[in-house]
């Protein structure tokens, strides 16, 4: 199958993803397999600013950061336990997959390792994926990618599309192999930590065939888009029609009056909460795109500005203490005004002490008990 030519040879700044060469990855496959033309909707959208990531997004990049260098300085408590539980799960995969296949001697390959797919006859780069780690034994290899959070709606690896294309392109990488393992280490999924998928160079070559398949369709200028639960994490969803319309497909069914929801079925229950952060997304993008109207629009339209919340930040805590305590401020009120952040604290501790990350997560997390309550935050809800 051939696919249709195109111009890989630019300047890097020309790419808006140099690592990626602005081509179909593994981490996105499941997006072009199955909107085919989401490729080309992303390529023709102007460049813009990228929204600053997420608390969730930036700890999941602290995380796979902290494994790839094996060095969780940088982590919090509750990090630093979840980069613990993922090099036990993955010590656990490669154990069983030694037990498995009888193996005895194997060495761990480079970690972070970016593999390509080419045009097999202009060697062309046609798509790419990076393995987080993985292992080479004779025959057999093993490549496995961590999940650091909870990972509610992700696809199990026996159908999961990422590890379908890295299986494939390990394969190709190495000489004489017949056995690829494929894992999803999920540190705190709340069942199946490791789950793991084997294919035989049967089930490689047919999997090479639909990748080949899916990348020819991307490809193709009239390709089509086609909406579904994977518009959540498509970066072109704000601009997309048929996103759109699947986002409104809830408004639809609910109506204007919020009493309907308790006439729903649990599987319309279901299908609304799974396509929420598409309406996020949709309601953020017409804020956005409203505050960029003039005050003359908006009045046409009934809608004013307030005016922005002031933040004004006190950055000099010690001296605002000291000279409330000498305005005869009670210090017990004044105490109860303060609040003392944990990860501050330790790298305060790390700082003036020169002791390393786990020795002062180990001291707080003792010397800290008679001073916190002890909270946890409500049961969220997840996909099973």
């Amino acid at each position: 199958m051939r696919l249709p030519q195109q111009n890989t040879i630019l300047m890097e700044d020309q790419f808006r993803d140099p690592e990626r060469l602005d081509l179909p990855s593994a981490s996105s496959f499941n997006i072009t397999t199955m909107c085919p033309g989401s490729r080309n909707l992303i390529m023709s959208l102007p460049r813009v600013e990228e929204e600053p990531p997420d608390e969730t997004a930036e700890r999941g990049t602290r995380l796979h950061k902290a494994w790839e260098t094996d060095d969780p300085s940088e982590l919090d408590d509750e990090d630093s336990d979840i980069y613990k539980a993922g090099l036990d799960y993955k010590a656990k995969a490669v154990a069983q997959w030694c037990a498995d296949n009888g193996i005895t001697d194997y060495r761990e390959g480079p970690k972070e390792t970016r593999l390509w797919l080419h045009d097999s006859e202009t060697m062309k780069p046609l798509s790419s994926g990076m393995m987080d780690w993985h292992f080479i034994a004779a025959r057999h290899l093993l490549v496995g990618d961590f999940k650091s959070l909870y990972c509610p709606t992700l696809t199990p690896s026996h159908r999961n599309l990422q590890i379908r294309k890295l299986v494939v392109l390990a394969f190709m990488e190495y000489d004489d192999v017949e056995m690829v393992r494929g894992v999803l280490v999920k540190p705190i999924a709340k069942w199946q930590r490791i789950d793991a998928v084997d294919y035989c160079q049967k089930d490689i070559e047919f999997s090479r065939q639909q990748i080949m398949q899916s990348l020819w369709e991307s490809y193709q200028p009239d390709a089509q888009r086609r909406p579904g639960a994977h518009c959540n994490y498509c970066p072109a969803k704000a601009f997309c029609a048929e996103c759109s319309s699947y986002a409104l497909l809830p408004s639809a069914m609910v109506g204007n009056a919020l009493g309907m929801v308790e006439r729903l079925t649990p599987a319309d229950l279901v299908t609304i909460w799974e396509r929420s952060t598409v309406i996020g997304k949709i309601l953020d993008a017409v804020k956005t795109r409203l505050k960029g109207f003039s005050d003359e629009q908006l009045a046409l339209l009934g809608i004013g500005r307030t005016p922005g919340r002031r933040l004004d930040p006190i950055i000099k805590t010690k001296e605002a203490v000291d000279f409330f305590l000498s305005e005869g401020i009670n210090r017990e009120e004044l105490w109860s005004a303060l609040k003392l952040s944990k990860t501050e604290l330790q790298k305060a501790i790390m700082r003036d002490q020169g002791w390393p990350a786990d020795k002062t997560r180990g001291y707080l997390k003792q010397m800290l008990v008679p001073f916190i309550e002890e909270k946890q935050a409500s049961a969220g809800l997840e996909k099973v």
